[in-house]
């Protein structure tokens, strides 16, 4: 979809539904949960809660203004290597239809980038949430510096 068609979808549908019909209970009850931030539940819970506690037309208004916006064109045109480090997170989270939301955000916008730009390197880590970097910290570190070993100058 390009940026103009998703402005307009968001202008003229998402907006005005979402200023009309959530409330504090829906979006926290359709936001991202402690388990989606880390695999640790406890380590996960004050992300989630703090996520949810801006005034509910400014956590509105950030949708909106994610859902009408596109990196791509910006990321395509980086010059510098990008290490791009990608959560799966659970077996039991990937197959929870209740998530599988989680895809959109994480998996789908990032399809095809690479191919585009040979300088970017993917590695996905199970077991990981949003917070990829505290629920595996090794693996993270070992694939920054392998990353930056690889395209030291």
């Amino acid at each position: 979809m390009t940026l103009e068609k998703k402005v307009a979808a968001v202008d003229d549908f998402l907006a005005p539904r979402w200023f009309k019909t959530v409330t504090r209970a829906t979006w926290v009850a359709g936001n991202f949960v402690a388990t989606d931030y880390s695999i640790d539940e406890s380590r996960g819970r004050p992300v989630a809660d703090r996520a949810n506690e801006p005034p509910l037309p400014v956590l509105i208004r950030y949708l909106c203004e994610f859902h009408a916006s596109d990196l791509a064109p910006d990321l395509a045109q980086l010059e510098l290597p990008l290490l791009l480090v990608q959560p799966t997170f659970t077996e039991g989270l990937r197959s929870d239809t209740k998530r599988s939301y989680l895809s959109s955000y994480f998996e789908e916008p990032w399809q095809g980038f690479s191919a585009q730009r040979p300088e970017t390197e993917t590695i996905h880590l199970d077991g990981a949430g949003i917070l990829v970097m505290d629920d595996r910290p090794a693996e993270v570190e070992q694939a920054i510096a392998g990353f930056l070993e690889r395209h030291a100058h």
